[in-house]
């Protein structure tokens, strides 16, 4: 069997692992171990002849079961750093146009 064949099955092997965590209501750490487990193996099977190929595979597969390519830490980290965000108030502007100072 050839590399990009067995990187392609081993996708398929992926995806298919992907669904039936997904079925049994995995949690994103869950779907990100098994993701990336796989992914780095085929990242080091593969050529840098078919490594765009992986790559682009990869990202459907990222794509397609809402996986974060930093992993479910990081995902955490950005969700709430945005409510947060969202939060905070904006400083009003003051007379000039400029936002004012927070008060301390």
């Amino acid at each position: 069997m050839h590399t990009r064949e067995y990187a392609a099955a081993s996708l398929a092997e992926l995806a298919e692992e992907l669904d039936r965590l997904t079925r049994l209501s995995a949690s994103a750490e869950t779907l990100f171990a098994a993701y990336d487990h796989t992914a780095r193996a085929v990242r080091d099977l593969v050529s840098e002849e078919f490594r765009p190929w992986v790559e682009s595979e990869l990202a459907q597969v990222r794509a397609s079961y809402g996986i974060d390519e930093g992993g479910p830490l990081q995902a955490g980290i950005e969700a709430v750093s945005e409510f947060l965000s969202e939060l905070a108030p904006e400083p009003a502007p003051d007379a000039g146009g400029e936002a004012a100072e927070p008060a301390p």
